[in-house]
């Protein structure tokens, strides 16, 4: 072996490695002594009154029914308008015959309701002579697409089907269950045989079977929220749905709330309270311009922000009920609160959020306003409107995806107005946390 050979390449790899050692530890010098602090600023609390919202755009297929009045709530009435989506086929052995029965059915789970479940309640079916106008709101006047005299009428509770009356308080989901006349059945019966195109035609389908206006006669003191409405035709034991309420259809709970002395004194005293479907929602103030200024006055171009968060501490409004806070609330700029939605749009971090009720933690926390805060620094100027919000119960429904890497993750699929059984509760903005985490840096040449 030429030992001056091997030498000399080691000698020269030797050299490379201390001139690169020498070179990181200049660069590793220069990223030290920068600094690099992260900030958590408090701001002070938003601020807010309550206002009445007496109507609200029907956008949901979940349906309310019935009528409730107490001394700590109010009183809530509701009644159903309602189209239907031509759906399954009948098999085709049943083509041409009879059906034995026709059924009108809303089901609901069993905790969907507030008042007594076991009062007997008389409903009333009518038929509409047209299609229903869009968009529909829940204090808009309808009776000119009633037909005055009724389909059918019923007294009936919510009930479990096929379980022993043991088993009634167990079972998650409850249906109330309206026969309808033969004729009806018969005619849908028909239209399959003769007319299956009517069937495949939304507008088509609507013209001919343009749905119904559902509402009570009597029994006051339970409301119910109904997650499904669909027509049922029974051959012996075997049942076809050929129409059902989907998201593809008009609906509208046509509601009314008169407030409890108790409840309207608790907004004539300032206090920030939350009341739905149709009762109260909240006008807020937020401290925008206290954070913006805080973050141009501290930081400098390297300046990130990590996390924009508001937490706000809610708590039950004495009934006896059982009435709780909402689940869900909607935080949208006022000034966007109609567009957000007539475009059916869902928050965008940047001018709506939404939060979901901690029960352990009695609060509803925005844990993403980062871009909200982004939004306003890229503005030339901060107007009032950019800083006025309305939070209000909503509908929140979510979708989950499953992915190999990454498991279930659950995405908004639609957010709308409240319809359901009374919330309510009060905030105390108050004593609400709003908190900015931002990082900065230094360089020192």
């Amino acid at each position: 072996m030429n030992l001056k050979a091997a030498i000399i390449p080691a000698i020269a790899s030797a050299l490379a490695l201390a001139a690169c050692d020498e070179d990181n530890n200049t660069i590793g010098s220069s990223l030290i002594e920068d600094q690099v602090e992260v900030v958590n600023y408090t701001a002070s609390a938003p601020t807010g009154v309550s206002v009445r919202d007496a109507s609200i755009q029907s956008r949901t297929i979940m349906q309310l029914l019935g009528r409730l009045s107490a001394s700590d709530y109010g009183r809530l009435e509701s009644e159903i308008y309602t189209q239907y989506m031509p759906a399954v086929s009948i098999d085709e052995k049943y083509k041409g015959k009879k059906p034995d029965s026709t059924i009108l059915q809303l089901a609901m789970y069993s905790t969907a309701m507030t008042g007594d479940s076991l009062v007997p309640m008389g409903v009333t079916v009518h038929k509409l002579n047209g299609p229903l106008p869009s968009p529909l709101f829940s204090d808009q006047d309808l009776s000119q697409y009633v037909d005055p005299t009724p389909l059918t009428s019923a007294v009936t509770v919510p009930s479990a089907i096929g379980l022993n009356s043991d088993s009634l308080l167990n079972l998650p989901v409850r249906y109330l269950r309206v026969k309808l006349p033969d004729s009806y059945g018969q005619s849908i019966a028909d239209d399959y045989v003769n007319n299956p195109g009517l069937f495949r035609n939304l507008t088509s389908f609507v013209q001919k079977y343009p749905g119904f206006y559902i509402t009570t006669t009597f029994g006051s003191g339970r409301v119910m929220r109904f997650q499904a409405n669909s027509i049922l035709l029974y051959y012996g034991k075997d049942s076809f749905m050929p129409m059902a309420v989907s998201p593809e259809v008009l609906n509208d709970s046509k509601m009314s709330y008169t407030p409890s002395s108790a409840i309207s004194q608790l907004a004539a005293d300032g206090k920030t309270i939350l009341v739905g479907p149709i009762g109260y929602n909240i006008e807020m103030t937020y401290p925008a311009t206290e954070l913006v200024n805080h973050y141009r006055a501290n930081t400098g171009s390297l300046a990130v922000i990590n996390a924009v968060k508001m937490s706000i501490p809610a708590s039950t409004i004495d009934n006896q009920l059982g009435i709780r806070p909402p689940g869900y609330l909607l935080m949208v700029l006022k000034s966007k609160k109609d567009e957000f939605f007539r475009k059916n749009s869902i928050p965008d971090n940047e001018t709506s959020f939404y939060a979901a009720f901690g029960a352990s933690t009695n609060t509803y926390e925005f844990s993403d306003m980062r871009g909200y805060i982004r939004y306003l620094l890229a503005k030339d100027e901060i107007k009032p409107e950019d800083m006025e919000f309305v939070l209000m119960p909503v509908n929140v429904t979510t979708e989950d995806i499953q992915d190999y890497y990454y498991g279930t993750t659950s995405y908004i699929t639609d957010v709308s107005p409240y319809v359901g059984e009374p919330r309510m509760a009060k905030l105390d903005l108050a004593n609400a946390k709003i908190t900015m985490t931002y990082s900065k840096q230094s360089l020192n040449n």
